[in-house]
């Protein structure tokens, strides 16, 4: 690797953190061009932040930034943007697990096709079977157009069509993990403190200021959905919380004169079940269901997830 990265790579919580150590080993192992990291630690739980702890110690390319209080993932890159001092920020949320020439990859379609915003094909693994697939796709179809002095936020109904290319214009993007140039994060910052629809007010905001976006199927990601583990809850219902969902979504209609977005309420409902006592996980890290063949080598990768 360079001794100059060209890359930030922003780790920021999303909704839990036992995958956290696994994500980590996954970047570092697989990662094909040079990077700094930016760990932002907002509460991670004591036996979690020791793991991590110690597989950085031997780590010289670690920014850490520590807050006192829980934050939402876009305050997190907030937090980290002014100290970026790489080309491109890559966000790898921290249940975000990536495959072999992930990074590469990313770079790779910035500098053939000189755009803003890379987005890398995102599968997800059902946190209690273990089985994986798309996620969504939504970011694939989905438009934005401006009608009688509004937006309309186009999403394809029914079965998507089929793939037609790997590399391809898109409009529309997930937040999973993405990677920007520095210079349109920052232009699109400070982002809002918001709880839902984060993704939708980056990619209308990006539409704004006229930024390009690819998509590259072959920068490959999964991440991690629950179950949660008891240490978890806390952050877990803060991360989710109803009234902030509600208000977050009008945010983002008002901000962006949107005519047609519905609500995410019905994700966030949805979410929250998992905070039932009943489906809550005793503390133990999540990744210990995954031997280290599964987390240190991807031969299988997607083909095999992990049964937690």
């Amino acid at each position: 690797m360079s001794n100059e990265p060209q890359v930030a790579v922003a780790f920021v919580v999303r909704e839990k953190f036992g995958w956290a150590l696994a994500s980590l080993v996954r970047i570092y192992r697989f990662a094909d061009v040079a990077f700094r990291l930016y760990f932002v630690d907002c509460g991670y739980p004591k036996p979690v932040v020791a793991e991590i702890d110690r597989f950085l110690a031997d780590k010289d390319n670690v920014v850490r930034l520590v807050s006192p209080a829980f934050l939402l993932p876009n305050e997190s890159l907030n937090l980290l943007l002014p100290r970026v001092t790489e080309r491109y920020v890559c966000i790898v949320q921290n249940d975000v697990l990536v495959g072999r020439g992930f990074l590469g990859e990313q770079l790779a379609t910035f500098a053939r096709h000189g755009c803003d915003i890379v987005q890398p094909h995102t599968d997800e693994i059902d946190g209690e079977t273990g089985a994986m697939r798309p996620h969504r796709h939504e970011y694939t179809d989905t438009g934005i157009v401006r009608q009688g002095g509004r937006l309309l936020v186009q999403v394809p109904a029914g079965d998507l069509p089929p793939t037609l290319s790997e590399v391809r214009r898109i409009r529309h993007f997930e937040l999973h993990t993405l990677m920007l140039t520095t210079r349109a994060a920052r232009q699109m910052s400070p982002l809002p403190a918001i709880n839902s629809r984060e993704h939708v007010d980056l990619a209308v905001h990006a539409h704004a200021r006229d930024f390009v976006a690819y998509v590259n199927e072959r920068a490959r990601a999964a991440y991690v959905l629950p179950p949660i583990r008891d240490d978890d809850a806390e952050y877990f219902r803060f991360r989710w919380d109803e009234r902030l969902a509600l208000r977050s979504h009008e945010l983002v209609m008002q901000r962006w004169r949107i005519a047609n977005m519905p609500t995410a309420m019905s994700f966030v409902v949805q979410h929250r079940r998992f905070l039932d006592p009943r489906l809550v996980r005793r503390t133990a890290p999540d990744s210990a269901a995954w031997s280290e063949a599964d987390i240190y080598d991807d031969a299988n990768w997607p083909r095999r997830a992990p049964t937690c």
